[in-house]
């Protein structure tokens, strides 16, 4: 009963959009944080203010973030006008969700990054490897437990968000999210009853995600190590 087409659909595009988000994230982590790797070594004082850059989207809560892109995409202006093609888009989507969760994977790997001693890559260099191998060889395998767990943070919460789906989602292909309040608000006395049973069905496949993850990083581990 809970599991009709039009939500097993909904299912299946969310988590799509859920590994994109992720995948662009790890992405735009990894830039970041070669860029500060490069600054740390050279002890440069960019890299406060580049930092405190990267904390701005991930301190604005998603609502203001999700009308600042409905901002951006509306059809009004030269700005809107070039973007209006990305509202109800997959591409859209995944666009408005990397603007935080790039900055918040960069973030959570941050440590890993700042625990690194300078000096390591004094005595990497006399080797005669340079600085994006230091990055490859000796900070990525210890980068990937703590990526692998945003990953699936950034993950579960893009698969159960509502807040841009509802704003520059397409109603064409749904969110679950989207799905379950439009038929909790239906006009059917088993609305209600039908909206909290995809709900629990929700809840589960982010609980499922957690294994399938977890065997990611032991896939990942096991090759990154020497």
């Amino acid at each position: 009963m809970f599991l009709s087409e039009p939500f097993v659909s909904a299912l299946g595009y969310g988590l799509w959009v859920g590994i994109l988000v992720s995948l662009v994230a790890v992405i735009i982590a990894h830039l970041n944080l070669y860029a500060l790797l490069s600054l740390h070594v050279k002890r440069s004082s960019m890299m406060p203010l580049w930092i405190m850059g990267l904390s701005v989207p991930v301190f604005i809560p998603y609502t203001v973030m999700a009308l600042v892109v409905f901002l951006w995409f509306y059809p009004s202006g030269f700005i809107g006008s070039f973007f209006s093609s990305l509202m109800g888009s997959t591409l859209g989507l995944v666009l408005a969700y990397s603007i935080k969760t790039g900055a918040f994977l960069t973030l959570v790997g941050l440590p890993t990054l700042m625990a690194s001693n300078p000096s390591t890559w004094v005595q990497y260099r006399l080797h005669s490897q340079s600085l994006f191998g230091f990055f490859i060889h000796v900070l990525m395998p210890k980068l990937w437990a703590s990526m692998v767990v945003g990953m699936y943070v950034i993950h579960a919460y893009v698969l159960g968000a509502y807040e841009i789906p509802y704003l520059i989602g397409s109603r064409l292909t749904p969110m679950p999210s989207i799905l379950i309040h439009d038929t909790f608000h239906k006009l059917a006395i088993d609305s209600a009853q039908r909206a909290y049973g995809m709900s629990g069905w929700l809840v589960f496949v982010m609980l499922s995600l957690v294994p399938i993850y977890y065997l990611l990083y032991r896939l990942i581990d096991k090759r990154l190590k020497p």
